[in-house]
């Protein structure tokens, strides 16, 4: 095989493990942006837990951090919380880094 082969294998392989570091941090930021959105709902401790799931099962495939954005704002309003698109787009991006270092803590990735 030639180095050539070598170097494409390896770059192959890092971005396979660059793209599953990806998907666990953005589905842990979901986890947390879900129990976040239902303690500001007042859910309880079970309903905090189902609705993270669900954030978490939301965002999986094809949906943009927006939509997800969106969809929370919308749950949060109808429970009548006040709350923008912004402060919910401020609040993921706060939340990249806290999934990171708990997945890294853990051992994760």
């Amino acid at each position: 095989m030639s180095s050539f082969d070598d170097r494409q294998k390896a770059y192959e392989a890092k971005f396979i493990k660059d793209e599953e570091k990806l998907f666990k941090i953005r589905a842990r930021r979901r986890k947390f942006l879900g129990l976040w959105a239902a303690e500001q709902m007042h859910k309880n401790e079970e309903q905090c837990l189902e609705y993270a799931l669900e954030i978490v099962k939301f965002g999986v495939g094809k949906r943009t951090t927006q939509e997800i954005a969106e969809k929370v704002m919308k749950d949060m309003q109808a429970a009548g919380v006040k709350v923008t698109l912004k402060e919910i787009e401020d609040k993921l991006e706060q939340l990249t880094e806290k999934a990171a270092h708990s997945l890294e803590k853990e051992g994760v990735i």
